[in-house]
């Protein structure tokens, strides 16, 4: 139970819930689903309890009836649950998912409205050291079933509270999670969308030749790096800017790893600013590339931009694992002799923390740069637990191909949550392997399973440049019938 102290009641409240969290998450799913429930009197009080303004009320009344605070039988278990229950379902009413499409407009207690009001502040409605507790993912389609697992599963009992922790391991580092809300606001956030559910994607590859894209070698103590990025006389941001005018409204548009520096998407956001046609793109990807800072040893980082069509910049991401090359794709590429026990890294820093992004409107959003959706256990983990409407991935890849890492990675990660993947990759690369080969350069998945009857489960497509765009570009539409299968085993 909880002690009361200068902490208000309403922050009390949601601290609660994640106590209540860890404490069930502690016991087996079989003891959980073992757990009685309680009679319809003892969830009525609670019900009630919520209703009024103060939260000192039902707090006290959880207190009081969390007898000998444990978890250690049946029923005590069961009063867990269904309090948890009964919170869930008052948090309802203040979830995006209630906000945007309402059946009815519900009174809100003063304490729930406090509460509402720190998400958008803060992006969670409390925390304490290590869980912070936020809506339940995706925030504009509808969650996981609760038998999505075929088993228990705590977390798939709610459908508007989650409690996720705020410090992931990555070989054995933390990566921080940082939590941001975004609003609907024109020119500072992201406008809202004609069709919720069948957005339109563009891709744009910028290189799409085989000199479009250099390398420069480094060697610092034993190692090799390449640095690989974009040619000395392209212009990434103009390439770009000129493909999202070709390519018209969209509501995402993102570009591929590697191809746009830090000056360039400064560039880019400039050109945005004072272009005066429609909004170009609700949401811009701006591909990835060298930050103008360094790291101790003077490595750039690998940085994704996010902007709005405006050129408002939304939020930044680093990619945190840096990837690397074995000895034979080092000799495909006709880079530098290595060792065959060896690998030749990418030239950046590693960096330390991901964002996740509630996005009003669009929903919530994470960006993970190529290796970076391979991480383990960072980027399943925060996949489940925060269960994104969104990841996106700019990658630096020959082509993205149906069934290779890609395609398997997502397909294995598409059964954690209701996730819409959308990968990016240039295309250049791929005339350094095969000179007649046009690779793609874009690729969509959906979630294994869908919760909603207009969207097949595991449905992908994989997108080519269109006709002879110059700058290149390629666009997919959500729930059109154009160009989309089923992942499927053979």
């Amino acid at each position: 139970m909880i002690s009361v102290n200068t902490t208000q009641p309403e922050q009390l409240l949601a601290k609660q819930f994640i106590e209540l969290w860890v404490k069930i998450a502690n016991c087996s799913s079989s003891q959980r689903a073992s757990a009685k429930t309680p009679n319809t009197d003892f969830i009525k009080r609670i019900e009630v309890a919520l209703q009024e303004n103060s939260a000192q009320n039902p707090l006290n009344l959880i207190n009081q009836l969390l007898i000998g605070n444990t978890a250690s039988n049946p029923i005590e278990r069961g009063n867990i649950l269904a309090i948890m229950r009964v919170m869930d379902d008052m948090f309802y009413l203040i979830h995006p998912r209630a906000v945007i499409a309402p059946k009815f407009r519900p009174h809100l207690p003063d304490w729930l409205l406090q509460l509402q009001g720190a998400y958008f502040l803060s992006g969670h409605y409390g925390c304490n050291e290590k869980h912070s507790l936020i809506p339940r993912g995706p925030l504009l389609r509808m969650p996981r079933e609760e038998s999505a697992a075929n088993a228990e599963n705590l977390a798939d009992r709610f459908v508007a509270l989650a409690v996720v922790e705020l410090k992931h391991n990555h070989n054995g580092r933390d990566i921080s999670i940082q939590h941001k809300i975004i609003s609907s606001d024109t020119a500072r956030g992201v406008p809202s969308g004609a069709k919720i559910g069948a957005e339109t994607v563009a891709f744009i590859p910028i290189a799409e030749e085989k000199d479009h894209l250099e390398t420069i070698e480094t060697k610092i103590s034993d190692q090799m790096f390449v640095d690989f990025r974009i040619n000395s006389g392209l212009n990434s941001a103009e390439l770009l800017f000129n493909a999202l005018v070709q390519a018209g409204s969209v509501d995402i548009a993102i570009a591929p790893e590697m191809v746009v520096s830090e000056d360039h998407a400064d560039d880019l956001a400039n050109k945005l600013l004072n272009y005066k046609g429609i909004t170009l793109s609700r949401i811009i990807i701006a591909g990835s590339g060298a930050t103008k800072a360094t790291d101790q040893e003077g490595m750039p980082w690998n940085e994704t931009r996010i902007f709005n069509g405006r050129g408002h910049e939304l939020w930044r991401q680093r990619k945190i694992w840096p990837a690397g090359l074995d000895a034979k794709r080092v000799k495909d590429l006709n880079l530098s002799k290595i060792d065959s026990n060896k690998m030749m890294l990418e030239y950046n820093a590693a960096g330390n923390e991901i964002f996740i992004v509630d996005v009003d409107g669009l929903g919530r959003c994470i960006v993970l740069i190529c290796q970076d959706i391979q991480a383990e256990p960072v980027s399943k983990e925060i996949i489940r637990q925060f269960q994104p409407d969104w990841v996106f991935s700019p990658i630096l890849d020959p082509g993205i191909e149906k069934y290779k890492w890609v395609h398997q990675r997502i397909f294995s990660l598409c059964g954690e949550a209701q996730t819409r993947f959308l990968v990016a990759s240039s295309t250049a690369l791929n005339y350094w392997f095969n000179p007649t080969k046009n690779g793609a350069c874009g690729f969509a998945h959906g979630p294994k399973k869908s919760s909603t009857l207009d969207d097949e489960g595991r449905s992908y497509t994989i997108a080519n440049v269109e006709g002879d765009a110059s700058p290149g570009y390629a666009k997919v539409i959500w729930r059109s019938k154009n160009g989309w299968q089923i992942t499927t085993f053979s």
